[in-house]
């Protein structure tokens, strides 16, 4: 976890002192991409001062462009993917990961790496899906759940975390949590006691 933001980036995606929300991952259908265009298109319409990043390839890419433009979008960026050396120059920039599922049952028992990177690298989550990683964030106070049917949510749940005391909390949650309970050691003593038990 790091708090030196790479200054290339921030002048390449025009972001300033905007607060970061990114997507990094697979795009298709499974991860459900409509809803965090739709949450962008909502903060901009609030004029709140915050930026996007989808990172990442797959089927639904193009037509996600093509939503964005005819959205009219303007603060968000698409980035092609990258290696994990690459996306971590990317998370220095980031202040909230989006982890973005479509709305299934079968998707909250989904554990996606892209929540692991997050939390490893000391990011505040914000999840579009119920289930266990939503519980997770909103007890280890780490993140919230985003109701993906309500995408203006994001302006209230959102703005308590310009104030950087409160973010920076939540970000130091979440490396904790990634720390504590899902650390290879920690991981691989909890199987052994498992199997021993």
């Amino acid at each position: 976890m790091t708090d030196i933001k790479n200054s290339s980036l921030l002048e390449k995606h025009n972001i300033g002192n905007a607060f970061v929300i990114s997507y990094f991952g697979a795009i298709g259908i499974a991860n459900a991409l409509e809803y965090y265009l739709r949450v962008a298109k909502s903060a901009e319409d609030a004029g709140m001062n915050v930026r996007f990043l989808l990172i990442g390839e797959g089927a639904r890419l193009n037509l996600l462009k093509t939503m964005a433009k005819k959205m009219n979008l303007k603060n968000m960026d698409f980035i092609p993917h990258m290696n994990k050396y690459d996306l971590k120059a990317y998370l220095s920039i980031t202040d909230a990961a989006y982890i973005s599922f479509a709305d299934f049952p079968v998707m909250e028992l989904n554990s996606p790496n892209k929540f692991f990177d997050a939390i490893a690298s000391g990011k505040m989550v914000i999840t579009n899906i119920r289930g266990w990683i939503k519980d997770l964030v909103e007890n280890n106070e780490c993140g919230f759940y985003l109701d993906p049917a309500q995408p203006d949510q994001i302006l209230s749940m959102t703005r308590p975390f310009f104030e950087e005391w409160r973010l920076k909390k939540f970000q130091r949650n979440a490396r904790h949590l990634a720390e504590n309970n899902f650390e290879k050691r920690t991981l691989i003593k909890s199987l052994l006691q498992y199997i021993t038990s």
